[in-house]
C-alpha cells in the first residue's frame, strides 16, 4: 500500500516538476522557449535539482516505510509462536523441581491459562500403584482418547482431576503435559509411596 502510495506521489510530483520546469524557463527566458534548457540561469537550474532532490527522498521514505510496515506483522507472528512454543509446566514436588511440555490440545491450552494467573498446590494420593491424583479447583475441557500411559504422563481425568503418572495405565483420558527427561525410576523415588504435595505453576 505503501508503496503504490509512493509510486503515485512520485509520478504527481513528475507531472508538476514537467509543468514547473516549463513555466520557470519561459520566467527565465520569456517567450525564447527553444533548446536552450541546460544554458539558462544557474539559479534556474538549481531550483529544478532541489524540486527533483525532494521527490526522490520522499519515495525512499515511502518505501522505507513500506519494508517497515510489512515485516511488523510477520515478527509479531514469530514472536507469538515462539512464545506458545516455550511455555512450560513446572512440578515441584519433595524439593524436587521437574518441567514437562505441554500437549498441543484445548485441555492443555486452558490449563496453562489458568496457571499463568497463579500458582497451584494440591495434595495428591496414591491410586493403584501407578499414579497419583487429586481433584483440580475447576474443571477443564476434555480431549479424551484411548491413552496408554506411561512414567511421566500428566493426565486430565473426567475434565477435573490431574494424575501423574510414575507406571503405565490404559485408558480414555486426556494428555496435558508430560514430564522431560525423567525415568520411571528416578520419578517413582521422588513420588514415594505415601501422599505428597505438588506445586504446578508455569515458565
Amino acid at each position: 500500500m505503501y508503496i503504490a502510495f509512493g509510486i503515485g506521489f512520485v509520478k504527481q510530483k513528475l507531472t508538476f516538476f514537467i509543468l514547473y520546469r516549463k513555466s520557470l524557463y519561459r520566467a527565465c527566458y520569456g517567450d525564447h522557449f527553444d533548446k536552450r534548457f541546460f544554458k539558462f540561469n544557474r539559479n534556474c537550474l538549481d531550483y529544478l535539482y532541489a524540486e527533483f532532490i525532494f521527490i526522490m527522498l520522499f519515495f525512499l521514505i515511502a518505501c522505507s516505510e513500506a519494508a517497515s510496515h510489512s515485516s511488523q506483522p510477520e515478527a509479531q507472528t514469530k514472536s507469538s509462536a515462539q512464545m506458545e512454543t516455550t511455555v512450560k509446566l513446572k512440578i515441584h514436588m519433595n524439593n524436587t523441581t521437574f518441567t514437562a511440555t505441554f500437549e498441543e490440545n484445548s485441555s492443555a491450552k486452558a490449563f496453562a491459562e489458568f496457571l499463568a494467573q497463579g500458582d497451584m498446590t494440591l495434595d495428591m494420593h496414591d491410586y493403584g500403584s501407578f499414579e497419583k491424583v487429586a481433584d483440580l479447583p475447576r474443571s477443564f475441557p476434555r480431549n479424551d482418547t484411548q491413552i496408554d500411559t506411561d512414567a511421566g504422563d500428566i493426565i486430565l481425568y473426567q475434565g477435573n482431576s490431574i494424575t501423574i503418572y510414575y507406571d503405565k495405565n490404559s485408558w480414555s483420558f486426556t494428555r496435558l503435559t508430560r514430564i522431560d527427561n525423567v525415568s520411571k525410576k528416578r520419578l517413582k523415588e521422588i513420588l514415594g509411596k505415601g501422599s505428597i504435595k505438588a506445586t504446578f505453576s508455569v515458565e
